[in-house]
């Protein structure tokens, strides 16, 4: 009896684990590097973002792979894992809802359990950026809620004004980064290596106080709103 019961318990898990996870949303690659949203923004623990990545034919971008996307002009405003379990965002516009105003690129440690986007990395996707492999599904909504924002044309990212920001603390950051001269610039602590916070050798620690609301959605130059 024990065993009819394990097994048929075994059976249903094993048909839950290998159901494809719900994605919501592709970007263009960049250098093979693309993000994903899950069923909803956020949605992604660790080993799930590595499945989706499966899922989708790829891997779990490592960081290296996530900054050469950077260094190829590829921009979000949402945080997402890469595969030592650190979550990035890459800033090369000033914008008030994401990275508290700031440029660069971010990265911070997170626990697995923890629900993020996802970076992935197609290796078959070309050095350069490419969009053929780009969607967003927009959920179905009652006519008397207001449509969601859609990726459409060359556009390659979306931002919603309803959505809370990302929440950033102790930052490291990987490169010099930049505020308007017009915004206060976020207090830089004591490199924990033992470097200056001013030396252009190695990565800095910027602490982030996330105390402002807005978009926590991807956005491009042409599309955020104030």
């Amino acid at each position: 009896m024990w065993t009819l019961v394990l097994g048929v318990t075994f059976g249903l898990l094993a048909s839950y684990g290998s159901e494809d996870i719900p994605v919501t949303s592709r970007s263009c690659s960049y250098g093979g590097v693309f993000l994903v949203q899950g069923a909803t923004r956020h949605s992604l623990n660790f080993e799930a973002a590595r499945n989706v990545c499966v899922q989708l034919e790829s891997v779990l971008a490592s960081e290296a792979q996530v900054k050469k996307a950077y260094d190829k002009k590829m921009e979000t405003c949402r945080n997402g894992w890469t595969n030592n379990m650190t979550i990035a965002i890459l800033r090369h516009s000033h914008h008030a809802n994401c990275a508290q105003n700031a440029t660069g690129f971010f990265i911070q440690q997170q626990q697995q359990q923890d629900l993020y986007d996802a970076y992935c990395f197609d290796e078959h996707a070309g050095p350069e950026k490419n969009c053929t492999k780009e969607f967003v599904l927009k959920p179905a909504e009652p006519s008397s809620q207001p449509e969601d924002p859609t990726i459409t044309g060359s556009q390659e990212e979306i931002t919603s004004a309803t959505e809370p920001v990302d929440v950033y603390e102790k930052y490291t950051v990987s490169q010099n980064t930049e505020t308007p001269a017009t915004s206060e610039t976020p207090a830089v602590k004591e490199n924990p290596s033992g470097g200056s916070d001013n030396s252009s050798n190695g990565s800095t620690l910027t602490t982030w106080d996330d105390q402002t609301a807005g978009s926590g959605a991807m956005a491009t130059t042409s599309e955020e709103a104030p």
